[in-house]
């Protein structure tokens, strides 16, 4: 199964990017599940089933945010319209207040993802995993190279958030990556940008 995994999906428009511009060795690979995580619940009504019916493809959207642990954490929620920068680093809300200014801080639920990625993903399946989770992916990234899931994912895009995220972020990790899996820019990514590997 050809499986594409986001982590911090927002408006889903990602999966509108990806549905048909994917390839591999030049042919077009259409993704046979989406899996959406998004802390933020009001996208999964908005978007969910218009995209999930344009590309005739199956999308769970999992509302928790991506995580090292199953647990409930602070979510640092940007005031309108800077909600596509919502995190759970605290540093990160306190490093733009004016952005912070209209938020609000509220509870949500985080799942394990290496837990999740040993029970939801086959080593048969052609896994693409896209994270723009705010500052999480020096959390979460260490976390399952050290538990080895990472060995599932085959294609990795991340965000990389650097100097917003303090004393989490290490630049070590963005060069350490490449070594446990295929990295490919985010930006080409997360845009619709033709991917070929």
């Amino acid at each position: 199964m050809n499986i594409f995994i986001i982590g911090g999906a927002h408006d889903l428009q990602i999966v509108d990017d990806m549905a048909n511009t994917f390839r591999k060795n030049g042919e077009i690979i259409k993704f046979d599940k989406f899996y959406c995580f998004e802390p933020l619940n009001w996208y999964e009504d908005k978007y969910v089933a218009t995209f999930a019916n344009k590309h005739n493809v199956d999308i769970e959207f999992i509302n928790k945010a991506v995580w090292v642990e199953n647990t409930t954490l602070t979510f640092y929620h940007l005031g309108p319209p800077y909600d596509f920068g919502s995190s759970l680093c605290e540093f990160k809300s306190k490093r733009e207040p004016s952005k912070h200014a209209q938020g609000e801080r509220y509870d949500v639920e985080a799942v394990d993802f290496d837990e999740w990625l040993r029970t939801n993903i086959s080593e048969d399946d052609y896994v693409h995993c896209d994270l723009d989770i705010e500052c999480s992916e020096y959390k979460v990234l260490p976390h399952i190279i050290e538990k080895g899931s990472i060995k599932l994912i085959d294609l990795l895009s991340v965000e990389w958030h650097g100097g917003k995220c303090g004393d989490w972020a290490t630049e070590e990790l963005r060069e350490s990556i490449k070594t446990h899996v295929t990295v490919l820019d985010h930006t080409s990514t997360a845009t619709g940008g033709v991917v070929d590997v």
